[in-house]
């Protein structure tokens, strides 16, 4: 293996046959026990890669495991595969995801976009759905929870499990649970390339937006509009100044 990532012979020999380079798939993933024959069944279907490797597991204490959601007192099967495949390196990232490598694929909702993608867990209590291109902009563009507010009060974002017109339980989980994380540059520059230039091209906020503090304070209004509010406010109070 240690010549193979140096050398890259498979590659070479892929190369001789005029055939694209392989990609090398390593992953395992966790599946209830009531769900695995469906699981199995969609990925024999779907994924040209045998064989399986299946191992039952259960979390030994209550709590939950910190590096994603496994119920305490539930049977799992873990699904192993591993194998390579050609590496397509013309295809698009679809919106979900690109969502999924920002968040390291710790999504707390259920995501759908206009592109037809989806992502997160199909039965979440909470939802998002981008609407719009003009939506992608803010959220990429936006830092996080600002962009997620303009893009909600713009109608770019609709919210699904809570009331339009009080969001903040989706916020708070946002707040608490998603976490996102700076991809290696060559993954940044595919989700770019995804993106499209053109979705990147700087478009005024919401008209709802008010002005920046650093401007209401050189217009002496800082007091007025946001009295009280020193320093910098915590992300989730920066969210609900502006809904």
């Amino acid at each position: 293996m240690r010549y193979e990532q140096r050398f890259h012979i498979g590659d070479r020999i892929e190369r001789l046959h005029d055939r694209p380079p392989r990609e090398r798939v390593v992953q395992d993933v966790e599946v209830p026990i009531e769900r695995c024959a469906d699981f199995l069944g969609w990925f024999l279907d779907t994924v040209p890669i045998q064989p399986i490797w299946l191992c039952p597991l259960r979390l030994r204490g209550h709590s939950g495991w910190p590096l994603y959601p496994i119920r305490p007192q539930e049977t799992y099967v873990n699904v192993g595969f591993w194998s390579t495949v050609p590496r397509n390196q013309t295809r698009k990232l679809t919106l979900s995801e690109i969502l999924e490598i920002l968040t390291g694929g710790q999504l707390p909702l259920r995501f759908t976009a206009y592109d037809g993608s989806s992502a997160g867990p199909p039965d979440a209590p909470l939802g998002l759905e981008l609407r719009t291109p003009r939506g992608t902009y803010y959220l990429a563009t936006g830092r996080g929870d600002l962009g997620l507010a303009r893009a909600y009060i713009a109608g770019d974002l609709e919210v699904h499990g809570v009331h339009p017109g009080d969001p903040y339980e989706l916020l708070r989980a946002l707040a608490g649970d998603l976490v996102f994380k700076l991809p290696p540059p060559r993954v940044m520059a595919t989700i770019i390339r995804s993106i499209g230039l053109e979705n990147l091209r700087p478009i005024a906020p919401p008209a709802q937006e008010g002005p920046p503090r650093w401007r209401r304070v050189a217009g002496g209004t800082a007091a007025q509009q946001d009295p009280g509010c020193r320093g910098h406010p915590p992300p989730l109070r920066r969210v609900e100044y502006l809904l």
